[in-house]
Parts: structure tokens; C-alpha cells; sequence
């Protein structure tokens, strides 16, 4: 009976055991979590055309600005544009107080004309002694004569000789030089007077607008600081780097398309006007030129423009968007979509603009690229499509 018992007891743990442990089991199978679908985007890999950019930046400057100083300094006795407007060339645009400055230019006229009558004078008396010189030469040889007949005395010979020299000509002479040297000084100075009264007018050097104005009536102008600038708006430059790369690319003439964002939504086309020969000082890039008209005044200056310019081309390649290349474990791979699961595939990629990437190896057209929730896939994932750009269903 006892030995009964104990293979009773025995049994009944052996029950209990397996019991546990056949629960356990169960529970261990309801824990174990149900694998979740990753939500991905997918389009088809085709064969297409790209082009890869660059991009240069930079400002837009007037084609022509000028800062005008005064040459001389001055009381503002008139301003004559304002800020904005239009001016032709030699457009008077500032006059400053002119009344010493003509009163000056009174002086010189009287004095040139004082030098001028003094010179008239003294070529009426160089006349006078060229004919009084003429005359002792003629009565010179007539004594000349009747001393050899003995008719004159020797002194009466030297008295015509002393008449008939150059003395009293050349005095008349340098009369003369020095009256129009005393002309010429006097021209010299009504010359200057009349600049100086010129320089209290400023004029536009050239046909532009009027982009900075300094000066108020009644204010007094200084040699030192720009009383306007004017400045040529259309055409309008927009000064930019290129590297040693693309220098080359690039030639005098060339249209080049320009995004200014400030004054267009879209595109306008520029022409390279200068390309200089040597980079700028002090860096690696070459300063760049192009113009770009502006008729209607809506690009300003400062404004910041892009030029983008075409550097690689493929033609009928295979591609797919940048964003479906993902780096794993050192290795360049896509993930396709196969059925609803993911399958990682490695791939040699070309070029790239950013938007689309030319796949050298590893893809054929048609397959089914992940390019969105791609960098949460894993080889074999669970995927479901949230959309098919190519309109089909997955």
C-alpha cells in the first residue's frame, strides 16, 4: 500500500509539472508580439533623361553708379531732382551760390580785356618802329653814299648809322611779347574763373536715376562727401565667383539663365558681359559679369539673383529619386517592394541632381522602389504601399 502511495505521488507531481509547464507554453505564445506593417511610398524605376546643375549666387548691382562730390565747396542755393527721379545726361541736378564766383569770372573779363587793349598797343608801336626803322635804313645808305662822294661828315654818317639799329625795334618788340604773355595770363585766369563757376553746378554724367541725394537749400556742401549718386538701372549687373571648374564653360555673349526671387517668380535671361582672366585676390574663384536688362525697374540693386548653369547630362538612364538610396553597412542599396514585403537590393549609383539618381547597377526598369520609409526598412520587412506613382494598386 505504501508503495502505492508514493508512485501515486509521484504521478500526480509529474501532472502538476507538465501542467506548468504546457501553461507556460500557451502564455509564452500569446506574448510574443504580431509583426507590424511598415507604411512606404514606391515608384517605378525608368528610363529617362538627366541633367545635373550648379548653382551661382550673388547680387544685383547698377551697371554704372557714380558718386558726385562737389569739386568745390559750397551754399546749396538749389536742388533741382529728388530721390527716384530720371535724368538725361548733363541734367543739372544740384546749383550752389554763385555769386563770387561770377563776380570772379567779371574780374578776369576786365582784365583780359585791360591785357588785350595793352597788347593792341604795343603791336601799334612795334608797327611805328618798324617803319621809323625801315626809313633810317634808307637814309643810312643815302649817307652812305654822299660820305664817299665827301659830301657828309663822319660825324654825320655815325648819327645815321646810330638811327638805322635794331635798339629801339627790339625794345618794341619785347613790348610786345610782354603785352601778350599779360593776355594769356589774363585768358588763363578768366579760363579758371569760368570753371569755377561751372563746378558750382552739378550735372548727371550719364542718363540713370537719381538713387542718393545729400543736399538741401540753404545747406552748405563740403569737397568730402557725395552730394547724389546716380545710378544706370537697365541695364542691371549681377557680379558673381566662378570656380577654376566652370570658368571655362562660360564665354562673353553666352545667355544664361537668372532667378531673382525678390523681382520675378520665374526665370530671366542674362548675358555674360565680362569674365576676368585671374581670380580675385586673395581667393580661387574668378569674378563674373552678366547684365541683365530691366526695363520695367522691378529688379533693385542688392537684390540677391542665382544663375544655374547645366554641368552633367545622361540620356535614356535608369532612374530613380535620391531619396530611395540609402548607405548600409558601407554598402549603396534600395529597397524594392516585393509583394508586402521589402527586399534590399545593392546598387552602383552615377550621377545625382538632388531630385533623381541615375542607377549604373543593380536595377531594371520596372522594379518597384521604396523612396519614402525607406530608412526604417530592414531586409525582409513587412511593408504595406501607401501609394503607387505609376497609378497602379499594391
Amino acid at each position: 500500500m505504501k508503495k502505492q502511495k508514493v508512485v501515486g505521488m509521484i504521478g500526480l507531481s509529474i501532472m502538476i509539472i507538465m501542467g506548468s509547464w504546457l501553461t507556460g507554453c500557451r502564455q509564452a505564445a500569446v506574448d510574443i508580439p504580431e509583426e507590424r506593417a511598415i507604411s512606404v511610398a514606391v515608384t517605378q524605376a525608368t528610363y529617362g533623361d538627366l541633367a545635373v546643375n550648379t548653382t551661382l549666387t550673388g547680387q544685383v548691382k547698377p551697371t554704372r553708379e557714380v558718386r558726385l562730390i562737389p569739386k568745390m565747396p559750397g551754399t546749396v542755393n538749389q536742388v533741382h531732382v529728388s530721390i527716384g527721379d530720371t535724368v538725361t545726361q548733363g541734367q543739372t541736378l544740384i546749383t550752389l551760390d554763385q555769386r563770387d564766383m561770377q563776380n570772379n569770372a567779371r574780374q578776369a573779363e576786365a582784365a583780359l580785356s585791360i591785357a588785350q587793349a595793352g597788347l593792341e598797343t604795343a603791336r601799334a608801336g612795334l608797327a611805328s618802329a618798324e617803319m621809323q626803322h625801315s626809313q633810317a635804313l634808307r637814309d643810312l645808305e643815302r649817307t652812305q653814299t654822299l660820305f664817299a662822294q665827301g659830301a657828309v661828315t663822319q660825324q654825320q654818317l655815325e648819327q645815321a648809322e646810330m638811327a638805322a639799329s635794331e635798339t629801339g625795334l627790339n625794345t618794341s618788340r619785347s613790348q610786345v611779347s610782354q603785352a601778350e604773355a599779360q593776355v594769356n595770363q589774363a585768358r588763363v585766369a578768366l579760363d579758371i574763373a569760368n570753371a569755377s563757376l561751372l563746378d558750382t553746378v552739378i550735372v548727371s554724367p550719364f542718363e540713370g536715376m537719381v538713387v542718393e541725394l545729400n543736399a538741401t537749400a540753404g545747406e552748405f556742401l563740403s569737397s568730402q562727401g557725395a552730394a547724389a549718386i546716380i545710378a544706370q538701372l537697365d541695364p542691371m549687373t549681377l557680379k558673381t565667383q566662378v570656380s577654376e571648374y566652370l570658368i571655362n564653360r562660360f564665354i562673353p555673349g553666352q545667355e544664361v539663365t537668372l532667378r531673382i526671387p525678390a523681382a520675378f517668380s520665374g526665370v530671366v535671361t542674362g548675358v555674360v558681359n565680362t569674365i576676368a582672366p585671374a581670380p580675385a585676390t586673395g581667393t580661387m574663384t574668378y569674378p563674373m559679369e552678366i547684365q541683365v536688362v530691366n526695363p520695367e525697374g522691378l529688379i533693385k540693386s542688392g537684390m540677391f539673383a542665382e544663375v544655374e548653369i547645366t554641368t552633367e547630362t545622361r540620356e535614356n538612364s535608369l532612374l530613380i529619386p535620391s531619396a530611395s538610396v540609402v548607405v548600409r553597412e558601407g554598402r549603396t542599396v534600395v529597397y524594392l517592394a516585393d509583394g508586402n514585403r521589402a527586399v534590399m537590393k545593392e546598387v552602383i549609383v552615377g550621377i545625382d541632381n538632388g531630385d533623381v539618381t541615375e542607377i549604373a547597377y543593380g536595377l531594371t526598369a520596372g522594379d518597384l522602389v521604396v523612396y519614402q520609409g525607406q530608412d526604417f526598412l530592414e531586409d525582409g520587412s513587412l511593408i504595406q504601399h501607401a501609394n503607387r506613382e505609376d497609378g497602379d494598386d499594391a
